[in-house]
């Protein structure tokens, strides 16, 4: 779908699309990532029910789950630049953040939003002639333990955290799209 999005964009026919969605189980792993993200060998990811992916964003390895918010702005941004369309990125998800009760901030060193019990949000996007690709994921109401499995982006037993149990995901993607909105106009 991405690819669909990303030659229509590239075509000019289209600013961008915000796409929003719940994963299966399923791990990424960006062009950085190496054997040691896995804390688990791929057999026994897919044996719990993961898969296991080779994707072409920018960073380590992801993990994905059901509970959790995955944002993929296509989005022609050649005339914002790839900095700040990644700090772009994290200011709207803290604002949004802020709207649930929860405070976060970015780590240079562990790229990513993190709020005082550990990393909330994940990125790794992909520009191309540029388009950006891939995105965020945001830890909703997911089932944290099962980032033990992997080095998240390259952390072993990183602390993770999430904005609560009982959130509806599409509550929470409508308020992240005003933000967008708000942000780049």
């Amino acid at each position: 779908m991405q690819a669909d999005i990303l030659a229509t964009v590239h075509a000019a026919a289209s600013p961008g699309v915000v796409l929003g969605f719940e994963a299966l189980r399923v791990v990424t792993l960006g062009v950085r990532a190496a054997g040691a993200d896995l804390v688990v060998s791929r057999s026994a990811l897919e044996s719990r029910g993961f898969a296991v992916v080779d994707v072409d964003r920018g960073g380590q390895a992801t993990l994905h789950n059901p509970g959790q918010l995955v944002i993929f702005p296509v989005w022609e941004m050649r005339a914002i630049g790839a900095r700040a369309w990644v700090e772009g990125l994290a200011e709207i998800t803290r604002q949004c953040l802020l709207e649930f009760g929860v405070e976060a901030h970015w780590k240079d060193a562990y790229p990513g939003l993190h709020t005082s019990r550990g990393k909330i949000m994940a990125c790794g996007v992909r520009l191309k002639r540029g388009v950006s690709t891939h995105g965020i994921a945001l830890n909703v109401s997911n089932d944290l333990n099962e980032f033990s499995l992997i080095r998240a982006c390259g952390v072993q037993n990183a602390p993770i955290d999430k904005l609560g149990d009982g959130r509806n995901l599409r509550e929470v993607f409508d308020v992240w799209c005003n933000k967008f909105r708000a942000h780049w106009g």
